[in-house]
């Protein structure tokens, strides 16, 4: 396994969390944890906890003292600490507090109730040494019945011991440790050290209700063979794929991507049979106060597909078996009417969503990955059934053949400025009243790659409608291409028109608004209400007007569909008015201001590149693009990647839409990479990157977002949309790794640096005129044409 050496300025994403791969998951107690390297309180190496909010704060830190000279803070030792060696469950680092004297710390989480540690000291002088270390622990309960860590006796050893919230922790080490009390609690041992010598000793920390039982286990930890246990953690790793890309970042940034996409896999149970996974996993969350995981909000209650497709980017090629059973987690919550579910979960929760269309993509993908025949199979009748069920009556409305989104939620952009209802500065249209280039798009490319798969299986039964379906998509999308704009545009469900945006008129309070419009098209209308008040839970409205087809219409808004926030509220109104004569407000606050608009399809975001990805447009018009939308100096060009629309809006609060979200900027790349626009696909990775890196450094984790224009982390720590595109990189690269016995080429290094990538034995250096390939056995092969390859070990 590779030997690192980060330093504090280096990228860091510390977290700790029991392994799935190698033990049980507690999913509704689940203890996670995070080392914190001179960025705590104190500034010390900090091992911290809540418990999933069960107690304010838990950390443990060491301290050295030498000659009435005591240091905890990196900035004050001799050599700060370096990481040497992580994964989801391991860390270790060392360090020199004191000249001469070298440290090694090791932590290890071997289930979710337990923190581990070994300690090595080192007299690398030669001198004699004497040397105190202390084992420092700082409980902050909470409750009324909540106890810091103090010193006590169990079983005649000396232990910290602390309440918070129905556990009592308990921190116990080797080597007949004194428990102290100031001015920290503390365990603490006397190092007598002659020159050259070791010192060696284990800390345990476990948290169970019973302080008994939580000193039990931690004994029975500490016996455990430790060089024993890192050998297993390094088997389970050795999957990892090694990259060596002449930047040392990138090089950092993909190894601790494909450390956290590991920490956030969960073993499956009897609601999931196969492993899952969660959005983030952090010291706050692990915690259901039900019990059962049915309390765990977004990031806790289930797996969504384009998640599982964007996970892959950091799975494969070690992990395919990890991606199989996600998708037979999906299948198995199919219903008689194909119905997959948005997001099932470990606890039992089913959105009653139809899924993310992204599976048969993602079936694909570990096909070319494991040329795997017999898992194509298994999947094609769930595949199959799940594509057609996107085209029955409930998903297409107007019943025109192409199928709409039943909620933002479900489209995987919930922030779009047009459609989500949350924010006060977007529109909050009815995504459901309009058809989307994007899911067209996503649907189109699931129908080709079905088509593919029934190929492949020799099924071909299906593929004459899996085509009609397919040319029915295409031509809806193309169908809304604006040369001007040199964009695709959102249409309305029923006039099929990509309106633009105009305010109507408003008013404060309840009353008429008078109107007495007539319209050259069908319009579709929005009402808005800023109100400030839960007062406002009653409002009636009425439109009064007349239909397209000539008919007068009063359409009476039920409360319900009234979408109300703390301080405002929304509503798209279902049938289209040619005419308005007025609109009747009733049980409005008297400062409650009511605004009536047409609705605004032609704002401008990233799900309107998908097209790309699908591969609908063809060259000419993706050239356009890519000359008018993606150059330098665009505005979809900025410095840290593809903001997430190009929109203007100048509050503050809608800075969330100037945020990179990068499973759009993986789709544009890989559609870039399908047209050969190579260069571009580069220039896009190397700025997203730039981003991500940023935040490692700056941030020391992986962030959800990362503001496309300026150095500023956005959204959740260490969130599965935040991690590195691994697979974008290997594509641009042109190397696909089946097995370390078998490789795919399909050009050369494009990179400024030579690459060179190591997995389970197989080597591979990428040049920018040749790439040689070393197989386990040593056989090696050198491939001198860019033309698409395979080579397999003889």
């Amino acid at each position: 396994m590779r030997h690192w050496n980060l330093g504090l300025n280096d990228p860091q994403s510390l977290s700790l969390v029991a392994d799935a791969r190698l033990s049980n998951l507690d999913y509704t107690n689940d203890q996670i944890w995070e080392l914190l390297l001179g960025r705590g309180d104190p500034a010390a190496i900090i091992l911290q906890t809540t418990y999933g909010l069960r107690a304010r704060n838990m950390r443990i830190f060491p301290q050295f003292t030498e000659n009435h000279t005591t240091v905890w803070e990196p900035t004050q030792f001799e050599t700060s600490p370096k990481v040497i060696s992580f994964f989801p469950n391991y860390i270790k680092l060392h360090f020199s507090p004191f000249s001469g004297i070298n440290i090694e710390l090791e932590y290890w989480i071997p289930d979710c109730q337990t923190a581990a540690g070994r300690v090595r000291v080192i007299n690398a002088g030669l001198n004699d040494r004497k040397i105190n270390f202390e084992l420092v622990g700082i409980l902050n309960p909470t409750g009324l019945n909540g106890q810091v860590l103090a010193p006590k006796q169990i079983e005649a050893v000396n232990v910290l011991q602390g309440k918070t919230a129905e556990l009592q922790p308990v921190i116990f080490i080797t080597g007949g440790a004194k428990a102290i009390n100031s001015p920290y609690p503390a365990l603490s041992l006397d190092l007598n050290m002659l020159p050259g010598s070791t010192r060696q000793f284990t800390w345990v920390q476990v948290a169970l209700p019973d302080p008994n039982e939580s000193f039990k286990q931690a004994r029975h930890i500490a016996t455990k063979n430790w060089p024993a246990e890192i050998a297993k953690l390094k088997m389970v790793n050795s999957k990892q794929l090694e990259v060596f890309s002449g930047n040392p970042d990138w090089d950092a940034a993909f190894a601790l991507g494909q450390k956290m996409a590991n920490s956030l896999l969960y073993d499956g149970n009897q609601h999931l049979p196969n492993t899952s996974f969660v959005k983030t996993r952090l010291p706050d969350q692990g915690y259901s106060n039900l019990g059962n995981g049915g309390d765990y909000n977004h990031l806790w209650n289930g797996q969504n597909a384009l998640d599982a497709w964007y996970l892959s980017q950091n799975l494969l090629p070690g992990s395919s078996e990890i991606l199989e059973g996600l998708l037979l987690n999906f299948f198995q919550t199919q219903n008689e009417n194909g119905l997959i579910d948005w997001k099932p979960g470990l606890a039992g929760q089913r959105s009653q969503m139809q899924s993310f269309p992204i599976l048969a993509t993602l079936a694909w993908k570990l096909f070319e990955q494991e040329e795997n025949k017999d898992f194509l199979n298994i999947a094609y009748p769930y595949l199959l059934k799940y594509i057609y069920a996107w085209f029955d009556t409930s998903h297409d409305q107007d019943g025109d053949g192409i199928p709409e989104w039943d909620n933002s939620i479900q489209s995987g952009f919930d922030d779009n400025p047009i459609f989500v209802k949350y924010q006060t500065w977007a529109q909050g249209v009815d995504i459901s009243l309009v058809e989307n280039p994007d899911l067209c798009s996503y649907l189109y490319k699931e129908c080709q790659t079905l088509i593919k798969i029934a190929k492949e299986i020799n099924n071909n039964q299906d593929i004459e409608e899996l085509e009609r379906l397919s040319t029915r998509l295409l031509n809806a999308v193309e169908d809304s291409w604006d040369p001007r704009a040199t964009s695709y545009r959102y249409w309305d469900r029923d006039s099929h028109i990509s309106s633009k945006g105009k305010k109507l008129s408003q008013r404060i309070g309840s009353g008429k608004i008078q109107f007495d419009l007539e319209f050259e098209q069908p319009v579709r209308l929005q009402i808005r209400f800023d109100v400030g008040s839960d007062l406002a839970l009653q409002t009636e409205v009425s439109v009064h007007g007349t239909l397209a087809n000539g008919q007068h219409r009063v359409e009476k808004i039920d409360r319900q569909k009234i979408h109300w926030m703390p301080e405002f509220g929304i509503v798209t109104i279902e049938p289209l008015f040619s005419g308005l004569d007025f609109v009747q407000i009733d049980n409005l606050p008297d400062k409650g201001k009511v605004l009536v608009y047409q609705v605004d399809l032609r704002k401008q975001d990233q799900t309107l590149l998908t097209p790309i990805w699908a591969g609908i447009p063809n060259q000419e018009r993706v050239n356009k693009i890519v000359k008018n939308k993606l150059s330098k100096n665009k505005k979809y060009h900025q410095k840290f990647g593809m903001p997430a629309s190009i929109t203007t809006l100048s509050r503050e609060d809608a800075e969330i839409i100037k945020s990179v979200w990068l499973p759009w900027n993986v789709m544009l790349g890989e559609g870039l990479l399908a047209y050969g626009a190579r260069d571009e696909a580069i220039n896009l990775f190397q700025r997203i990157m730039n981003g991500i890196i940023d935040n490692l450094k700056r941030d020391h984790a992986f962030r959800k977002h990362h503001h496309a224009e300026k150095e500023k982390a956005m959204g959740e720590r260490n969130s599965l949309i935040g991690l590195p595109p691994l697979g974008l990189f290997l594509n641009i690269l042109g190397i696909r790794i089946h097995s370390p016995q078998k490789v795919s080429i399909n050009d050369f290094n494009p990179f400024p640096q030579p690459v060179k990538l190591k997995y389970q034995g197989l080597i591979i250096k990428c040049e920018s005129d040749n790439t040689l390939i070393t197989f386990p056995n040593g056989e090696s092969v050198r491939v001198d044409d860019p033309s698409p390859c395979q080579i397999s070990m003889q």
